[in-house]
């Protein structure tokens, strides 16, 4: 993932942690960081890091593509700064940027399931089945397409 180096150079963040500061301090933080201050935006990032990859915790994410999340967040608001609002919480829009971010990142996940992971006997025999249950199901398969119109059965032989 690409990061900003000169965003997150060693600067010493003036808080500790989200929990600690205060939604004023924020707000602050939120306009000096839309005016373009980047030690702001990096006490910022200090602030609210620790917590969103609690919070990225439960979305069960390996940590690297977790950190990756979060980075991406960070970076569309800094590359976005002069539409920051500091009247709104940039707390709460960085925590729901980044749950909106995992679930897209969980439902891309789940398009790209390689073939390899589906064993071939998932694929030849329904769970629970055995050999004799699966030929007396096939048995009534072919029975109730051999008693379709010629169409409909094309329909199944294809």
């Amino acid at each position: 993932m690409f990061f900003f180096p000169i965003l997150f150079a060693d600067l010493r963040p003036s808080v500790a942690s989200d929990k600690e500061t205060s939604a004023e301090t924020f707000s602050a933080l939120a306009q000096r960081t839309k005016d373009g201050d980047a030690d702001a935006f990096r006490v910022l990032f200090d602030a609210l890091y620790g917590g969103l990859v609690r919070y990225m915790g439960r979305f069960k994410l390996p940590a690297e593509e977790a950190d990756d999340v979060i980075q991406q967040a960070f970076v569309y608001v800094w590359m976005h700064r002069e539409q920051i609002d500091p009247s709104k919480s940039i707390r709460a829009y960085l925590y729901r940027a980044v749950h909106t971010r995992a679930l897209n990142a969980l439902r891309d996940r789940a398009k790209h399931t390689p073939l390899d992971a589906i064993s071939a006997t998932e694929e030849a025999e329904p769970a629970g089945l055995d050999a004799a249950e699966t030929g007396e199901l096939r048995a009534l398969l072919d029975q109730a397409i051999d008693s379709l119109p010629d169409r409909q059965r094309a329909v199944f032989m294809l």
